[in-house]
Protein backbone atom coordinates (compact mmCIF):
# COMPACT_ATOMS: atom_id res chain seq x y z
CA UNK A 1 0.00 0.00 0.00
CA UNK A 2 1.08 3.41 -0.68
CA UNK A 3 2.17 5.68 2.43
CA UNK A 4 0.04 8.48 3.33
CA UNK A 5 1.32 12.00 2.33
CA UNK A 6 0.38 14.30 4.71
CA UNK A 7 -0.20 18.01 3.52
CA UNK A 8 0.19 20.94 5.54
CA UNK A 9 -2.54 23.48 4.27
CA UNK A 10 -4.67 26.12 5.17
CA UNK A 11 -2.12 28.91 4.33
CA UNK A 12 -4.11 30.05 2.05
CA UNK A 13 -6.61 27.53 1.78
CA UNK A 14 -7.46 28.24 -1.82
CA UNK A 15 -3.00 27.01 -1.94
CA UNK A 16 -4.09 23.98 -0.51
CA UNK A 17 -7.04 22.98 -2.42
CA UNK A 18 -4.87 23.90 -5.39
CA UNK A 19 -2.56 22.05 -4.25
CA UNK A 20 -4.56 18.41 -4.03
CA UNK A 21 -6.13 19.49 -7.33
CA UNK A 22 -2.92 19.35 -9.32
CA UNK A 23 -1.67 16.40 -7.17
CA UNK A 24 -4.15 14.15 -8.60
CA UNK A 25 -4.23 15.75 -11.99
CA UNK A 26 -1.00 14.51 -12.86
CA UNK A 27 -1.06 11.08 -10.76
CA UNK A 28 -4.30 9.77 -11.71
CA UNK A 29 -2.99 7.34 -14.66
CA UNK A 30 -5.17 4.19 -13.83
CA UNK A 31 -7.66 3.21 -11.56
CA UNK A 32 -8.43 5.85 -8.85
CA UNK A 33 -8.11 3.26 -6.61
CA UNK A 34 -4.20 3.79 -7.38
CA UNK A 35 -3.70 7.47 -6.71
CA UNK A 36 -1.93 8.91 -3.88
CA UNK A 37 -2.96 8.36 -1.05
CA UNK A 38 -3.46 12.00 1.02
CA UNK A 39 -4.67 13.77 4.00
CA UNK A 40 -5.26 17.47 4.25
CA UNK A 41 -4.56 19.22 7.39
CA UNK A 42 -6.04 23.14 6.48
CA UNK A 43 -6.76 25.62 9.35
CA UNK A 44 -6.41 29.16 8.02
CA UNK A 45 -6.03 30.51 11.49
CA UNK A 46 -2.26 29.90 10.86
CA UNK A 47 -0.58 33.48 11.29
CA UNK A 48 0.03 35.60 8.08
CA UNK A 49 4.17 33.71 7.40
CA UNK A 50 5.40 36.91 5.91
CA UNK A 51 4.60 39.49 8.87
CA UNK A 52 5.71 36.73 11.33
CA UNK A 53 9.14 37.09 9.28
CA UNK A 54 9.22 40.22 9.05
CA UNK A 55 8.34 40.88 12.71
CA UNK A 56 10.60 38.21 14.06
CA UNK A 57 7.28 36.93 16.28
CA UNK A 58 7.41 32.89 14.89
CA UNK A 59 6.52 31.45 17.59
CA UNK A 60 2.58 30.62 16.61
CA UNK A 61 3.80 30.12 13.10
CA UNK A 62 6.39 26.92 14.54
CA UNK A 63 3.55 26.05 16.81
CA UNK A 64 0.55 25.29 14.42
CA UNK A 65 3.36 23.90 12.06
CA UNK A 66 4.33 21.12 14.79
CA UNK A 67 0.72 20.67 15.71
CA UNK A 68 -0.10 20.26 12.23
CA UNK A 69 2.58 17.63 12.18
CA UNK A 70 1.59 16.03 15.03
CA UNK A 71 -2.38 15.67 13.54
CA UNK A 72 -0.92 14.51 10.60
CA UNK A 73 1.12 11.63 12.04
CA UNK A 74 -1.72 10.33 14.33
CA UNK A 75 -3.75 9.71 10.68
CA UNK A 76 -0.98 7.96 9.32
CA UNK A 77 0.91 10.46 7.29
CA UNK A 78 4.78 9.30 6.85
CA UNK A 79 5.70 12.35 4.57
CA UNK A 80 4.59 15.62 4.87
CA UNK A 81 4.39 18.12 2.04
CA UNK A 82 3.91 22.78 2.90
CA UNK A 83 2.42 23.99 -0.60
CA UNK A 84 3.32 27.59 1.10
CA UNK A 85 6.75 28.66 -0.51
CA UNK A 86 7.01 31.45 2.64
CA UNK A 87 6.41 28.18 4.94
CA UNK A 88 9.73 26.89 4.07
CA UNK A 89 11.87 29.36 6.29
CA UNK A 90 10.49 28.05 8.98
CA UNK A 91 11.17 24.01 8.21
CA UNK A 92 14.73 24.38 9.09
CA UNK A 93 13.39 24.87 12.78
CA UNK A 94 11.00 21.87 13.06
CA UNK A 95 12.51 18.52 15.20
CA UNK A 96 15.16 16.85 12.54
CA UNK A 97 12.93 13.94 11.77
CA UNK A 98 9.71 16.19 10.55
CA UNK A 99 12.21 17.90 8.18
CA UNK A 100 13.38 14.13 7.46
CA UNK A 101 10.09 13.71 6.13
CA UNK A 102 9.23 16.79 4.59
CA UNK A 103 9.23 16.79 0.75
CA UNK A 104 10.32 20.69 -0.32
CA UNK A 105 9.08 22.39 -2.44
CA UNK A 106 12.37 24.65 -2.78
CA UNK A 107 13.85 22.10 -4.17
CA UNK A 108 10.94 20.97 -6.33
CA UNK A 109 11.38 24.32 -7.84
CA UNK A 110 14.79 24.36 -8.49
CA UNK A 111 14.76 20.99 -9.99
CA UNK A 112 12.20 22.80 -12.54
CA UNK A 113 14.68 25.92 -13.18
CA UNK A 114 17.44 23.70 -13.28
CA UNK A 115 16.37 22.05 -16.49
CA UNK A 116 14.62 25.48 -18.12
CA UNK A 117 16.59 26.62 -21.21
CA UNK A 118 14.83 30.28 -21.31
CA UNK A 119 14.85 33.02 -18.80
CA UNK A 120 11.97 33.00 -16.55
CA UNK A 121 10.16 35.82 -14.16
CA UNK A 122 9.97 34.66 -10.68
CA UNK A 123 6.99 35.11 -8.63
CA UNK A 124 7.16 35.42 -5.01
CA UNK A 125 5.82 36.76 -2.05
CA UNK A 126 7.44 39.37 0.11
CA UNK A 127 8.39 36.91 2.59
CA UNK A 128 9.79 34.49 0.19
CA UNK A 129 12.25 36.76 -1.22
CA UNK A 130 13.19 38.34 1.62
CA UNK A 131 13.76 35.59 4.46
CA UNK A 132 16.21 34.40 1.58
CA UNK A 133 14.74 30.81 1.68
CA UNK A 134 15.67 30.87 -2.44
CA UNK A 135 18.91 32.09 -2.10
CA UNK A 136 20.20 29.92 0.15
CA UNK A 137 19.53 26.89 -1.49
CA UNK A 138 22.79 25.17 -3.19
CA UNK A 139 21.39 25.34 -6.32
CA UNK A 140 20.08 28.66 -6.59
CA UNK A 141 23.79 30.42 -7.92
CA UNK A 142 23.20 27.82 -10.80
CA UNK A 143 19.91 29.01 -11.83
CA UNK A 144 19.62 32.55 -10.79
CA UNK A 145 20.87 34.10 -14.13
CA UNK A 146 17.69 32.62 -15.47
CA UNK A 147 15.79 35.47 -13.79
CA UNK A 148 15.62 38.79 -15.33
CA UNK A 149 16.79 41.34 -13.17
CA UNK A 150 15.80 45.28 -12.53
CA UNK A 151 14.13 47.25 -10.10
CA UNK A 152 10.72 46.67 -11.06
CA UNK A 153 10.34 43.17 -10.08
CA UNK A 154 9.26 43.88 -6.53
CA UNK A 155 6.43 46.20 -7.84
CA UNK A 156 5.58 43.45 -10.40
CA UNK A 157 5.54 40.79 -7.77
CA UNK A 158 3.07 43.01 -5.91
CA UNK A 159 1.08 43.82 -8.11
CA UNK A 160 0.46 40.49 -9.38
CA UNK A 161 -0.59 39.28 -6.18
CA UNK A 162 -2.89 41.83 -5.77
CA UNK A 163 -4.47 41.57 -9.19
CA UNK A 164 -4.76 37.48 -8.58
CA UNK A 165 -6.80 38.35 -5.84
CA UNK A 166 -8.90 40.63 -7.50
CA UNK A 167 -9.56 38.00 -10.19
CA UNK A 168 -10.60 35.98 -7.27
CA UNK A 169 -13.01 38.43 -5.88
CA UNK A 170 -14.64 39.33 -8.97
CA UNK A 171 -15.79 36.12 -10.28
CA UNK A 172 -15.55 32.21 -10.29
CA UNK A 173 -12.17 30.70 -9.64
CA UNK A 174 -11.50 29.12 -13.04
CA UNK A 175 -12.64 32.41 -14.80
CA UNK A 176 -10.14 34.17 -12.18
CA UNK A 177 -7.67 31.94 -13.54
CA UNK A 178 -8.03 32.82 -17.04
CA UNK A 179 -8.31 36.41 -17.09
CA UNK A 180 -5.12 36.41 -14.49
CA UNK A 181 -2.96 33.97 -16.65
CA UNK A 182 -3.89 36.34 -19.94
CA UNK A 183 -2.72 39.43 -17.74
CA UNK A 184 0.65 37.47 -17.21
CA UNK A 185 0.93 36.50 -20.95
CA UNK A 186 1.12 40.06 -21.53
CA UNK A 187 3.09 41.15 -18.30
CA UNK A 188 5.55 38.62 -18.51
CA UNK A 189 6.96 40.14 -22.09
CA UNK A 190 7.58 43.76 -20.84
CA UNK A 191 10.72 44.99 -19.29
CA UNK A 192 12.64 43.03 -17.74
CA UNK A 193 11.79 40.71 -20.40
CA UNK A 194 11.23 37.07 -19.92
CA UNK A 195 10.64 34.35 -22.05
CA UNK A 196 7.64 32.68 -19.22
CA UNK A 197 6.72 32.85 -15.87
CA UNK A 198 7.25 30.43 -12.35
CA UNK A 199 5.44 30.92 -10.07
CA UNK A 200 7.17 30.40 -5.91
CA UNK A 201 3.54 30.67 -5.12
CA UNK A 202 1.96 27.34 -4.92
CA UNK A 203 -1.93 29.70 -5.46
CA UNK A 204 -0.64 30.98 -8.84
CA UNK A 205 -1.61 27.65 -10.44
Amino acid sequence: MEPVLGIIGGMGPLASAEFMSTLYEFNLNGPEQTAPRCVLYSDPSVPDRTQAIKSGNEDAVMTFLTRACAALRELGAERFVIPCMTAHYFVRKLPEDVRARTISLVDVLMDSLGTAQTKLLLLATTGTRQSGILAAHPRWASVKDKRPGGDSLPDLFASEVRARRTFRAGGAAGDCSKLWRARMRRRVHRPPHADAAVAARSDFA
